[in-house]
């Protein structure tokens, strides 16, 4: 089937797939999938933890123009958010880097299920705390 003919969600159950399963065995994908791309949410966690600010992006039908917003978050909220990128930067490396690695091979499951629960556990709560902050006054 054709890649333009598929439904978005055919596109990321095969993207959950891939990530469930083996990494492409090369060097590249060693170093920069997982050595390099987890730089990038690390760096994001170790700016939340020490400024204690972060965002999560999102989109408004509403507002200035290109319809993009954000929601901020400060304090133990913005900790969380931390966790959950470092959760996200773990879950990379374990499946890049220890994926293509023969002595961190087997290991490699463990950890990622270790981060993968790391960060869902952490966007249950700050989906709970935005559902409540948003709407806990309502009731």
């Amino acid at each position: 089937m054709s890649r333009w003919k598929r439904s978005v969600g055919e596109e990321y159950i095969d993207f959950a797939d891939d990530l469930t399963g083996y990494p492409p065995q090369s060097g590249w994908a060693k170093w920069v999938g997982g050595a390099v791309l987890p730089l990038l949410p690390l760096w994001g966690a170790i700016n939340c933890w020490v400024t204690q600010k972060g965002f999560f992006p999102g989109y408004s039908g509403r507002g200035s123009g290109h319809g993009f917003s954000r929601y901020d978050l400060t304090g133990t909220q913005a900790i969380i958010l931390g966790f959950l990128l470092l959760g996200i930067a773990a879950f990379l490396h374990f499946h890049y880097f220890w994926g293509n690695s023969r002595k961190l091979s087997p290991f490699m499951e463990f950890g990622k299920i270790i981060s993968g629960l790391l960060a869902v556990g952490c966007i249950l709560y700050l989906y709970w705390f935005m559902w409540y902050d948003l709407f806990g006054n309502v009731m």
